[in-house]
C-alpha cells in the first residue's frame, strides 16, 4: 500500500535530514515537477510509465527504491510532499515558491499549514483514506479532475469526498 512506500521515503529523509535539511525547498520544487510529469501521463493513459516515472526519479531523490505497487503514483508523491514541506516549515527555511510575500503573510502561511499539518495527523487515525485525498488537493495541488483521475472515479465523487473530508477534519479537531 502506498502508505507504508511513503513511510520508507519519510524514515530515508528523516535519517539523512541533515543532507536534506538545507535542500528542502529544492526538493519540494523538484517533487512537484514530478508530480506535473506523472500528471501529464496519467492524462494520456500512461498509468504505467508514470508508475515508472515516479519510482525511478524517487530512487534518484531519496537513493531507495520505491516501487509504487498500487495503482496511486500521485497519492505516494503527495504524502512525501506533505512531509517535507511540513519539515521546512518546522525548521524555519525559506520557501520561497510556497510563501511569497511579506514576513507577515510568511508567518501565517507557516501557522496554516503546520495547523492542517497536526489537523491531518488526528484525522489519519480514524480515516486515512481521507488525508490521501487532502493531501493530494493541497500539498501536491491537484485539481479534482486530477485526484479522480488518480482514484479512477467521477469528479462529481470527488467534490463530496472532498467536502466530507473537511468536515471529518474539523471534527477530529474540535471545531
Amino acid at each position: 500500500m502506498y502508505q507504508d512506500e511513503v513511510r520508507a521515503l519519510i524514515n530515508v529523509f528523516e535519517q539523512h535530514k541533515i543532507f536534506f535539511g538545507t535542500r528542502i525547498p529544492h526538493l519540494y520544487e523538484q517533487l512537484g515537477v514530478l508530480v506535473y510529469r506523472c500528471r501529464r501521463l496519467q492524462r494520456s493513459g500512461k498509468r504505467q510509465q508514470a508508475r515508472q516515472l515516479l519510482d525511478g526519479e524517487l530512487c534518484k531523490i531519496f537513493g531507495i527504491a520505491a516501487v509504487c505497487c498500487d495503482d496511486r503514483p500521485l497519492a505516494l508523491l503527495a504524502g512525501v510532499m506533505r512531509h517535507v514541506l511540513i519539515s521546512g516549515m518546522r525548521l524555519q527555511l525559506p520557501m520561497a515558491n510556497i510563501t511569497r510575500g511579506n514576513d507577515a503573510v510568511n508567518a501565517d502561511v507557516r501557522k496554516t499549514l503546520l495547523a492542517l499539518d497536526t489537523q491531518l495527523t488526528l484525522l489519519s487515525r480514524s480515516r486515512p483514506e481521507l488525508v490521501s485525498l487532502l493531501e493530494m488537493r493541497y500539498f501536491a495541488r491537484l485539481g479534482i479532475r486530477d485526484i479522480a483521475c488518480e482514484r479512477s472515479v467521477v469528479v462529481d465523487v470527488i467534490k463530496d469526498e472532498l467536502r466530507f473530508a473537511r468536515a471529518c477534519m474539523l471534527h477530529a479537531t474540535g471545531f
